[in-house]
């Protein structure tokens, strides 16, 4: 079986997986019970009463008696709603798919009474908006999303992710000061330990994206220190020193020193267990091998490693995406270079797959 024909069985198994557990979600949304999914905890099922930045307050049943506790909110990882309007639910099952424009008009047409409906949806329905729309690459959009968010929706639980959000965006158009005063803001303000954590990695990554290279790297490492330092340490502490360290090996790409970079990432996925059960860390991982391959003139490894996080990781959205657009993109070059009617075919192959998956997706050219 060659790699085109493996790859489309891989991608059908993916979409009847996403398929059922879409309808699996649809099917909870029944239910009036919430679940609380924590990092390092049993999952608390019951009736949310309220939710901030701070914490969740739900009511449980506990041996047929009612009895309300609270979790704090850095014990989170997610909240599947009972009451999830099936609009919202239809959003966030496109966004899964990247298909983002369809997600914006599904968040768009929810009828203005569900907000009242369920006393989380509003501000949750504002971010997955601007998310959308940040996602979609209407990047002005987003920020201007996000600002009225943060301003009418302080109390929320996504508060801080939309603040970090907010910051990465100013970054990206390089208003460096004001995204250094998102990233201050997370932490110096008391949002949590994984909060704080993000703000410091926010500003140096700042640094970073500027060209300050030795400080961006004196920045990281004081910031692995501190965060190796915490004792008991979550799996949200845990996630964020993943991120330090694949920033790490980003500021060797920068300065292309593309073999040390490489060889720092393989010897992280291979010793680091933590890694290696962080998604969002492993597919930009691969995307980091890519990178030195293609960098190094080793375009079909680059295509291999490329293809590891598009395949295996379609979760971590955007980082498979520009994966897929860089499977295409060097099957086009090895085309060009060998004129090679099966790099040609793959190249068509991968073309039909980004059309269908990320239909705005700004490298399709003609071949």
């Amino acid at each position: 079986m060659n790699m085109s024909v493996k790859l489309r069985n891989i991608l059908f198994l993916s979409a009847c997986i996403m398929a059922l557990s879409f309808v699996i979600s649809v099917k909870a949304t029944a239910s009036s019970s919430d679940v609380v999914i924590r990092y390092d905890a049993e999952p608390v099922k019951g009736r949310i009463l309220n939710e901030t930045w701070k914490s969740v307050q739900i009511r449980i049943h506990v041996g047929g008696a009612a009895a309300e506790t609270e979790i704090l909110s850095g014990d989170i990882k997610d909240i599947q709603y009972g009451d999830m309007p099936p609009e919202y639910a239809l959003a966030l099952s496109s966004m899964r798919r990247g298909h983002y424009e369809e997600a914006i008009a599904q968040i768009r047409s929810v009828k203005a009474d569900a907000d009242v409906r369920v006393s989380w949806y509003a501000s949750h329905k504002a971010f997955h908006l601007a998310e959308s729309l940040y996602l979609a690459g209407k990047t002005e959009d987003a920020r201007e999303a996000l600002e009225d968010f943060v301003r009418e929706h302080s109390l929320s639980r996504l508060f801080p992710r939309a603040l970090y959000r907010l910051g990465r965006i100013e970054a990206e158009l390089k208003n460096y000061r004001r995204a250094k005063g998102r990233f201050e803001e997370l932490a110096e303000k008391n949002y949590g330990t994984a909060w704080k954590f993000k703000g410091q990695l926010g500003i140096a990554r700042l640094l970073d994206e500027q060209g300050e290279f030795e400080s961006a790297s004196n920045a990281y490492n004081n910031l692995l220190n501190e965060l190796e330092g915490v004792e008991p340490r979550s799996s949200s502490l845990n996630g964020i020193i993943n991120e330090v360290r694949i920033a790490v090996a980003s500021v060797m790409v920068r300065r292309k020193e593309f073999d040390r970079a490489f060889d720092f990432v393989k010897t992280l996925m291979n010793d680091s267990e933590e890694m290696r059960e962080d998604d969002q860390s492993m597919a930009r991982a691969y995307s980091i091998l890519g990178d030195c391959s293609a960098a190094l003139d080793k375009l079909e490894e680059a295509r291999y490693y490329y293809l590891h996080t598009y395949v295996l990781y379609p979760m971590a959205t955007k980082e498979a995406r520009r994966a897929l657009c860089r499977v295409y993109e060097i099957s086009f070059e090895l085309w060009e270079k060998s004129k090679n009617d099966t790099e040609r075919q793959r190249a068509t192959e991968y073309q039909e797959i980004l059309k269908e998956e990320y239909p705005d997706a700004s490298c399709i050219r003609g071949l």
